[in-house]
């Protein structure tokens, strides 16, 4: 028994675990860090560049798993009414929490 290859609009491609879109991103970064000055923030916290963020943003660079990942527990956050400062993730080492 032979298999004939599929052709290319036949193959499903499954999306990544903790893919996420240029505009979840944005909309994320946004909403929970503050409309203005929320790259700056993230980049502050999380120790990225902030051309990195800008790149994810433009599309210039896919969005990594870990930084997808970073972003939906910040959703997690402010969607629990956890309030976000800059230094975030800081404070969570220092606090041992």
């Amino acid at each position: 028994m032979t298999t004939e290859p599929q052709a290319a609009s036949d193959v499903r491609v499954k999306p990544r675990i903790g893919a996420m879109t240029r505009e979840e991103f944005r909309l994320i970064g946004s909403t929970a860090l503050g409309g203005r000055g929320w790259q700056r923030a993230l980049a502050h916290a999380t120790g990225w560049a902030p051309s990195t963020i800008t790149r994810y943003l433009q599309g210039v660079l896919p969005i990594p798993q870990h930084a997808a990942l970073l972003m939906r527990l910040v959703a997690d956050r402010h969607d629990a009414g956890i309030p976000m400062r800059h230094d975030f993730l800081y404070e969570e080492v220092r606090d041992g929490s």
